[in-house]
């Protein structure tokens, strides 16, 4: 009797280190997944803004070509005419 009552009390305090060490393994996965999506956050954030400063740059150097091209363009018509 008294052998069952030890037995059952260790049983109780494994079952209980076992929940314990579950619960921070969970925690461990949680933290590992937060790290990894604020991660993710970051470079989408720094993609997007590259990608609008690239475009607003070649914007910028297509609206000096276009301007270049005009000026040749319109005098290459006055000298034709």
């Amino acid at each position: 009797m008294i052998k069952l009552c030890i037995f059952l009390r260790e049983e109780k305090i494994l079952k209980s280190i076992s929940k314990k060490v579950h619960e921070m393994e969970m925690k461990s996965l949680e933290d590992g997944r937060r790290k990894i999506r604020i991660c993710l956050t970051i470079m989408l954030i720094a993609a997007v803004i590259l990608g609008v400063c690239y475009y607003y740059s070649a914007a910028g150097k297509a609206e000096r070509y276009e301007s270049e091209e005009t000026l040749v363009n319109s005098g290459e018509k006055c000298n034709g005419c």
